[in-house]
């Protein structure tokens, strides 16, 4: 397999998802590469690391935050745990209403 985007030749057997537990072969033309590591094209991304999730690999996901890794589910400033009610994106990141730029509410905590 002669992967074009990464100057590199592989052994059809060889060319597979680096995601641990997957192993999957790919496809030359549907796959990912990250850190020059190649994955499946079909595993969910982690908002806050940009890598893959594997099936049976521990994740918190929330419909307005996204998909994380269970340890990546923390706050970009102090590195706490997040409660997905109160935390909030800023410039792409995610914070606790400790950290995050703007105020919170003085009724509810969450960020304004």
């Amino acid at each position: 397999v002669k992967v074009d985007n990464a100057h590199e030749d592989y052994h059809k057997k060889c060319f597979t998802c680096s995601l641990p537990n997957c192993n999957k072969f790919l496809d030359p033309q549907d796959f990912i590469i990250l850190d020059n590591k190649f994955f499946c094209s079909t595993h969910p991304h982690c908002v806050k690391c940009k890598t893959p999730i594997a099936d049976n690999e521990p994740l918190y996901e929330d419909e307005n935050l996204g998909i994380f890794h269970q340890n990546c589910f923390s706050c970009n400033g102090c590195n706490c745990n997040l409660d997905p009610d109160t935390c909030a994106f800023y410039e792409g990141n995610v914070y606790c209403p400790s950290c995050h730029p703007n105020e919170t509410c003085d009724n509810c905590h969450k960020i304004l």
